[in-house]
């Protein structure tokens, strides 16, 4: 009997320590709902590679690496996948962690992409804003067990999977304010039967003197007994008593009111759930038949397969619920709705499969945005082989009546020269785009392609001075350092495509020239390695105007008569002799002074 007492007083303590001071427990389903899916590229057991992070906030992949300054701008993926919903949304930020150089996922997925139209009709029957809301209902709210009147005391807490318990308990909240406005109607009809099973005779002083007995503890017995003893101490007391009464009363009405109103909360987002459930897990059946036969897709289809059994269980539980309706059928039917919600809430494999759906349904809206720009044809397919060109490629972000298509053929090193504002860094910038887009899924922002996948990505814009106080030519030192210490140590079969912006820039240009000279000679030995620089030093472009391995590029710039630049924003052969930096200083209105004492220098 101690041994019981004392299991009894631990688990009383445990919860008071729950209820009172253990946050965690309450927090324990505060999670990224789109935490537990990851794109079938992270799947692959080998070819996949880690997208560097600065390289995701140079080129401006998705949302969450544009700068805040420019709010109003897209990022690429916002134009590549075209995202048309919440889910899809979310999920895009996902991409910018892996490419691969394993060309049989890239032809697979090409091959999902171009007969994405089977998947049928991708109308969501409940609004991803719904969706979001029951999870955040069901698995966010900290008082959930509190607000549906749920046993939460662990000793107790399978009560809570059995129906007869649940639907006792609903009775009970439904009718309580009725109970306690018919109680004092049974309180005048009790004495009548007890006294007539007694066999007492009914008079009135033996009829009051048994109801003062039976309701010496509620309102009316405290008011019969001011009555028969009136003073002012008993009539403050009847006056509490009401208020009391009273209080009691709306409580009651305010715990049914709000009871009701739950219950029917739960049993529209059961249907709205059940709904999506349909939907999602025909949209993973049908995917499951596109990729059944790809190789590639064999572990992402594992764990698709597994949340599917889940969804199909978690959507048989909700079979037998019907639409709300005031009547005894449903009435009788509460608590099979509490013990199925009450399901959803503690199954962590249906919290799991329910994550993974949605993150599911977020990338099938990706899938679908990149095969209606391919349809549109505002992208293009790429061809693996063993060359590396864009045709017509160009760089979405720019408006589409001003967008201008330039071709890109890395058979050779490329050395790009011209002004302030010609286009040179967002050719660097397409073309590294494409390159990380075409080894995801085989597309991109060119008419058409062809590609030898890259083992490693190197970038080389918008260098920082670093909070470790190096200077900016020590920065960017750093910077080319890394590159070449990766590709002195990687495997010698591994291929290397390298962009750099005005390589060494941070020092004076005499020097800048010839660290930029001996650094690209030293980096074209390597036959693995591709690489397009921008610059504005001339001595670097004519050192390789006569390389086998390098080639010279300009961007097509003229002069106005009245000294303005007309911009084509088209890539040439050559070597740019246009000086732009006044030009541009005379475009931000620096004072007249200024401008003459550079020209008469």
């Amino acid at each position: 009997m101690n041994l019981f007492m004392q299991n009894i007083n631990t688990q009383v303590k445990t919860q008071i320590e729950k209820l009172f001071f253990n946050k965690e427990e309450k927090n324990k389903y505060n999670t990224d709902v789109y935490s537990n899916f990851q794109l079938p590229i992270s799947y692959l057991e080998q070819d996949t590679h880690m997208l560097s992070e600065s390289i995701s906030k140079d080129l401006e992949l998705t949302p969450s690496t544009i700068n805040v300054d420019n709010n109003d701008a897209q990022s690429i993926y916002e134009f590549f996948l075209s995202p048309s919903n919440q889910f899809g949304e979310n999920v895009m930020e996902k991409w910018k962690t892996h490419y691969t150089s394993n060309k049989q996922f890239i032809e697979e997925t090409k091959d999902i992409i171009t007969n994405f139209s089977s998947m049928g009709n991708f109308t969501m029957p409940v609004s991803c804003d719904r969706v979001l809301a029951i999870w955040k209902n069901i698995k966010q709210d900290e008082y959930f067990l509190q607000k549906y009147h749920y046993m939460d005391w662990e000793m107790i807490k399978h009560l809570n999977h059995s129906r007869p318990f649940l639907q006792s308990t609903s009775t009970v909240h439904l009718f309580s304010p009725a109970v306690s406005l018919m109680l004092p109607i049974l309180f005048f009809i009790f004495p009548f039967i007890i006294l007539k099973v007694k066999n007492v005779p009914i008079t009135v002083s033996q009829y009051i003197s048994l109801l003062k007995t039976i309701a010496k503890n509620h309102f009316f017995g405290v008011a019969i007994n001011a009555i028969e003893n009136f003073s002012l101490t008993n009539f403050i007391y009847l006056i509490v008593s009401l208020g009391f009464f009273v209080f009691q009363i709306y409580q009651n009405i305010t715990t049914c009111k709000n009871y009701y109103h739950n219950i029917k909360n739960i049993n529209n987002e059961m249907i709205d759930l059940r709904n999506y459930l349909k939907y999602s897990i025909q949209n993973m059946q049908n995917l499951l038949k596109l990729t059944g036969t790809k190789d590639k897709y064999i572990q992402f289809n594992n764990v698709t397969l597994l949340h599917l059994e889940n969804l199909l269980r978690m959507k048989d539980d909700l079979a037998l619920i019907t639409p709300f309706q005031n009547n005894f059928k449903k009435f009788t039917c509460m608590g099979q709705l509490l013990q199925s919600y009450y399901v959803l809430y503690e199954n962590e494999a249906y919290a799991e499969a329910l994550k993974y759906s949605i993150g599911f349904e977020g990338y099938l809206n990706n899938l679908q945005g990149i095969y209606s720009n391919y349809i549109d044809k505002s992208i293009g397919m790429c061809k693996l082989g063993k060359t590396n060109k864009f045709t017509k490629q160009y760089y979405p972000v720019i408006d589409s009546q001003e967008l201008v298509e330039n071709n890109c053929d890395l058979d050779k090193n490329i050395i790009i020269s011209a002004p302030n504002k010609s286009g040179k860094t967002t050719f660097l910038k397409t073309t590294l785009i494409n390159i990380i887009l075409t080894q995801q899924t085989g597309f991109g922002f060119y008419t058409k392609g062809e590609l030898q996948p890259y083992t490693h990505l190197h970038c080389y814009l918008n260098i920082p001075d670093t909070s470790a106080r190096d200077s900016l030519f020590q920065a960017e030192s750093r910077r080319c350092k890394a590159i070449l210490d990766k590709i002195q140590n990687e495997n010698p079969n591994e291929k290397h495509f390298c962009i750099f912006d005005e390589l060494y820039s941070g020092t004076n240009p005499d020097e800048a020239t010839k660290a930029g000279i001996a650094f690209l000679q030293y980096l074209q030995k390597f036959s693995r390695v591709d690489f397009i620089l921008t610059t504005h030093y001339i001595n670097v472009c004519k050192h390789f105007s006569k390389s086998k391995h390098t080639r010279n590029f300009k961007m097509d710039v003229s002069i106005n008569q009245d000294g303005t630049f007309h911009y084509r924003y088209k890539i040439k052969k050559g070597i740019s002799k246009i000086k732009g930096a006044t030009r541009v200083l005379k475009d931000m209105n620096y004072p007249d002074e200024i401008i003459r004492s550079i020209e008469n220098k």
